[in-house]
């Protein structure tokens, strides 16, 4: 693969990991949330509830992309070449998704063409150019009202497949064409799991922050990329397939269905601060 194609594959990955949570929809869900606090009023139970049923459907479509955008980036990974090129272009892809996950309204108004709906709404041409203006700002800042109970959201996933990215740069393709031995862990992924959550429930390990998010409740993703970066996890004491990076990750949140607890193999004392 000459270097004109390895840049035209990691543009065109690019451009799909944006394009992958379909800002239209995830507009929509904007506006109405909008609306819906327009409408509530203390004690308009219902209002509220339209409320949490349109968070819902917003992280129920961000998990789907979420998806989809790792399976992409798997995919695409496995067919690219090692070396410093493709290294380097895939960080720069890394701080795009990055970039995009701090400050995503631009995109997001860039996507949805923000003016054509006032433009169908004056179907006679009476508005004046003032007037237009003044209700395209207010067409903005409702717009930038809903999308704020979206872009927290959006952020983290968006920060997940950055960091995806890189654990699939530097710990899996290495794995794959450098040889390099790992220490091994003999146990099941699931223990491991469960030790590295005792150790941050208990305060010996910090996640780093991420969005608004700090201590405990911080990026316990970013451990569990860090430790298959470190050592070689298998599922099954030690043997078997490799663990996947999604699947350790889903170990690791703080009420993981799929992680057993193992309080006979390990057993931490909360960290006390140091007088």
């Amino acid at each position: 693969m000459t270097i004109d194609e390895l840049t035209a594959e990691v543009k065109a990955l690019e451009y799909r990991l944006l394009e992958v949570w379909n800002w239209e929809v995830l507009g929509q869900i904007g506006w109405n949330m909008n609306l819906a606090q327009l409408d509530h009023m203390p004690g308009e139970t219902y209002i509220a509830d339209a409320i949490r049923d349109l968070e819902l459907e917003a992280e129920t479509h961000l998990v789907k992309c979420y998806t989809l955008a790792i399976e992409d980036v798997e995919h695409t990974l496995k067919i690219l070449p090692q070396g410093p090129n493709c290294t380097a272009l895939l960080e720069r892809l890394q701080d795009s998704l990055r970039q995009v996950a701090k400050s995503s309204y631009h995109l997001y108004l860039d996507s949805i063409a923000n003016s054509r709906d006032l433009e169908a709404s004056d179907d006679t041409g009476s508005l004046s150019n003032e007037e237009i203006s003044r209700l395209t700002d207010e067409y903005h800042h409702l717009r930038r009202d809903g999308w704020g109970c979206i872009e927290d959201s959006l952020g983290n996933y968006l920060s997940r497949v950055a960091d995806f990215i890189g654990t699939m740069t530097s710990s899996e393709r290495n794995k794959l064409t450098s040889g390099r031995t790992q220490p091994k862990w003999i146990g099941t992924a699931s223990e491991l799991a469960f030790l590295l959550t005792e150790l941050v429930d208990a305060g010996y390990l910090v996640p780093p922050p991420i969005g608004k998010k700090s201590g405990k409740d911080g990026n316990r993703a970013a451990i569990a990329d860090a430790v298959l970066n470190a050592f070689d996890v298998r599922k099954d004491n030690g043997e078997g397939d490799p663990v996947t990076p999604t699947y350790f990750r889903s170990l690791m949140r703080p009420d993981s269905p799929d992680r057993g607890t193992f309080p006979k193999l390990f057993t931490i004392r909360p960290r006390t601060a140091s007088k």
